[in-house]
């Protein structure tokens, strides 16, 4: 925000520079940090009243959770205690599908893996969320992401590390493949005196 900020006024003195339009600089030392308090405010303003919303229960995305028993479970509990991040879990699909107990309460199994977007369009989510599982190849990956073009819903893979803190990831292509880095940890060095 603050980059993109100073860029368009940089932008602006370029532009003024060029043609010779004489801008007071005096104007742009006052209007500089006032623009900058303004996006930095205004964006505050619009995460707290979406968080606020959200905690209402209001502007949630549907989410279908695909993967094993145990990373599904262990995503729906960490869904369910973080209404911040905007997700409502509402169906799971599991290997060997509807004739396996759901593992989270309140939430049905839609199906299998295979028809994971088939139960996409049928119960209309915006999300589909892919975790751990022993199937999960490239290919079957690509194929699911195919599939959900038709529904609209967007395909989100999560990585099987936990309780990594969000500073330490980056994701990095390698010739079309994200890859996901954990950056070491930063430990200070004990002193000795």
């Amino acid at each position: 925000m603050v980059r993109a900020t100073v860029g368009l006024f940089g932008l602006t003195a370029i532009v003024c520079y060029l043609i010779k339009f004489d801008l007071a600089r005096s104007y742009v030392a006052v209007t500089l940090p006032i623009g900058i308090a303004l996006v930095v405010g205004g964006r505050w303003l619009l995460t707290t009243l979406l968080h606020r919303e959200r905690a209402r229960g209001e502007f949630h995305r549907r989410t279908l959770v695909v993967g094993a028993r145990g990373a599904v479970v262990d995503l729906c509990r960490r869904v369910d205690r973080n209404h911040q991040a905007g997700f409502r879990v509402v169906g799971v699909c599991l290997p060997g599908g509807r004739t396996l107990p759901s593992p989270v309460d309140g939430v049905p199994v839609l199906g299998d893996i295979e028809h994971a977007a088939e139960a996409a369009h049928a119960h209309d989510v915006d999300a589909v969320a892919v975790t751990a599982w022993d199937g999960a190849t490239p290919q079957v990956l690509k194929r699911l992401a195919w599939d959900l073009e038709r529904t609209g819903a967007e395909l989100m893979v999560v990585p099987g590390l936990a309780d990594v803190a969000s500073p330490r990831l980056m994701i990095t292509p390698v010739d079309g493949v994200p890859v996901v880095q954990v950056s070491p940890r930063v430990t200070r060095a004990s002193s000795t005196s």
